[in-house]
C-alpha cells in the first residue's frame, strides 16, 4: 500500500495512529512539510520516500530499521572485494613517496666551479720576481 503524507513539523509521518520519526539526511537538514510518500510491505515494515530516496524503515511496530551494510555476497561487494583493483590505484592513506627510495634533493655538494666569483686567471695567480 502506498500512500502520501506530509511531515509535520516535529519532522514526524502520521501512519496508522503512530508518529514515525524521520532521522536527519544528507538531503536535507529536515523535512517539515515535504510530500512524502509511505510504502508499506506486506511484511508489516514500512518505508518513507521523497521522490526516489528513501528517507527511513520502519518496523512493524515502529521502531526505526538502520541502514545494512552490503552483505559480501552481494553485487557492490563482489565489484569492492576484487583484488586486482587494489593494485591499479595508489593507495589514498600512504605516504605520497613511499616507492621512492630517499629524497636526494641538497644532499651533494656542488662543484666549485659553480660559485659567482669569477675564477682567477692564470696570469694574475703568480706574482713575476723580477
Amino acid at each position: 500500500m502506498i500512500e502520501e503524507r506530509t511531515v509535520a513539523n516535529d519532522n514526524t509521518v502520521a501512519w496508522k495512529g503512530r508518529r514515525l520519526q524521520l532521522p536527519e539526511s544528507r538531503l536535507r537538514p529536515h523535512f517539515v512539510r515535504a510530500l512524502v510518500r509511505v510504502h508499506e510491505y506486506p511484511d508489516g515494515t514500512v518505508s518513507v520516500f521523497l521522490g526516489p530516496h528513501r528517507l527511513a524503515r520502519f518496523s512493524a511496530n515502529g521502531q526505526q530499521i538502520s541502514p545494512d551494510a552490503p552483505q559480501p555476497g552481494s553485487v557492490l561487494g563482489a565489484v569492492k572485494d576484487k583484488p586486482w583493483r587494489a593494485r591499479k590505484r595508489a593507495s589514498l592513506t600512504a605516504p605520497a613517496r613511499a616507492a621512492v627510495e630517499k629524497a636526494r634533493v641538497g644532499t651533494e655538494k656542488r662543484a666549485s666551479n659553480r660559485t659567482k666569483k669569477p675564477a682567477p686567471r692564470a696570469d694574475q695567480t703568480a706574482p713575476s720576481m723580477a
